[in-house]
């Protein structure tokens, strides 16, 4: 089974996750090839002595991604903000799941 990569809805990911009931939230990074153009490097720097992209990955405790959120350039971007950009401000999407995270996702009870 692939990951998904959109849900449209709460009600679709519920439907998806089955019988999952533990969610296990974090933003993976991984080096990339330094660009050329200038522009490129400091949106890529993630201040770690090497470029990045990111991705948002939800996963159960069975180890299996379940999402794999979209690819983004740069290490700079905080991983709550990534995870706000892929899932709607305002809506429970979690309200049905024990969800675990990391402090990078500071605030995450009160905006999802």
């Amino acid at each position: 089974m692939l990951p998904k990569r959109i849900f449209m809805d709460e009600k679709e990911m519920e439907e998806f996750f089955g019988l999952e009931h533990e969610l296990l939230i974090d933003a993976t990074e991984r080096p990339t090839q330094c660009p050329k153009n200038e522009e490129l490097q400091k949106e890529g720097y993630s201040g770690k002595k090497v470029h990045t992209l990111k991705n948002t990955v939800i996963s159960g405790k069975n180890q299996w991604i379940y999402f794999l959120g979209k690819t983004i350039s740069g290490g700079k971007t905080h991983d709550f903000k990534l995870l706000k950009e892929e899932f709607e401000v305002g809506i429970n999407w979690f309200k049905n799941f024990k969800v675990w995270l990391d402090l990078g996702y500071q605030g995450f009870a009160t905006i999802l």
